[in-house]
């Protein structure tokens, strides 16, 4: 891949990013507080979003692409008109950072995760709170939701990565295998196999049918931010420190290392197709690279 482009995205430095479903937008957050739309086509600023009082954490889009919602360091979580950038709601769970927000695949409810160690759900038709869980001891960094929307899974300090039965919350089993903290959860091949990363920087796949390990990788480089996986769950990208790698996700064997010129970088994403890589550096600089 070539970088094509360089340019400030949040002051100091963006900590989500997530393209449209249609490849036309990127929604970037940050430090700022802010909430930012860009023109794939030139990068241009579409619109910025004000509301939170401090840092922008994560991002979600809702399945038909009318709805965003966000997550704060001011203890909220927001959904906004998209692409307008209208208000529709802030809820209020805990007195702590909103760390990962995430909608269900029908679009009927949003969970969020909370410092503090719970995860709160909310019914997007009545604005209501429906579920609550106690889900560590400590932080939840990382939910996610099963493509059928019947299993949620939490993680965070801790080696344990809990799963819960949708829509009760009842507990629906543990997977241990990490050390200290893990940090990030996706689920692949149509919700089959989960996909963690671990604090001691391994990658682990789990087979959500014997919620057994199937395969492991150790990430070598410094300080990876997680691990994002190619719409065609090809490719899986991994921020680290002073690049991003791009490797196989069948065997982890690496296809290409995208330099980045700061230390650290916060964030990566693909494109929908694929062909677009982008990167959140901690000098406030997003970067681009592009294989056509």
């Amino acid at each position: 891949m070539k970088e094509t482009a360089t340019f400030n995205i949040h002051d100091p430095y963006g900590l989500a990013l997530l393209f449209t479903r249609d490849g036309e937008t990127l929604i970037t957050a940050g430090m700022d507080n802010l909430i930012k739309l860009w023109s794939v086509s030139d990068w241009g600023l579409q619109a910025t979003f004000t509301g939170h009082s401090k840092s922008a954490n994560t991002l979600d889009l809702s399945p038909d692409g009318s709805i965003l919602a966000s997550g704060s360091s001011d203890q909220t979580v927001r959904t906004w008109s998209f692409p307008d950038g209208d208000l529709l709601q802030t809820f209020e769970h805990r007195k702590q950072t909103v760390a990962a927000v995430k909608f269900s695949s029908d679009g009927k409810w949003l969970a969020s995760a909370w410092y503090g160690g719970y995860v709160a759900a909310w019914s997007l038709d009545d604005d209501e709170e429906y579920l609550s869980i106690k889900a560590n001891d400590r932080h939840v960094n990382s939910l996610n939701i099963s493509p059928d929307n019947k299993i949620m899974v939490t993680s965070g300090i801790g080696d344990v990565i809990r799963l819960w039965n949708l829509p009760s919350g009842d507990p629906a089993g543990e997977l241990l295998g990490h050390k200290s903290a893990v940090w990030s959860l996706t689920f692949i091949r149509a919700g089959s196999t989960l996909l963690s990363v671990g604090y001691e920087r391994d990658v682990v796949f789990w087979d959500m049918e014997s919620l057994q390990e199937v395969q492991r990788f150790t990430i070598e480089g410094e300080d990876p931010r997680g691990v994002i996986v190619s719409p065609d769950e090809t490719l899986a990208a991994v921020p680290m420190q002073n690049q991003v790698e791009l490797r196989k996700l069948d065997d982890w064997s690496l296809v290409e290392t995208l330099p980045v010129s700061t230390k650290v970088v916060h964030a990566a994403a693909f494109s929908p197709d694929g062909k677009i890589v982008v990167a959140s550096g901690g000098d406030g600089k997003l970067r681009v690279w592009s294989d056509s």
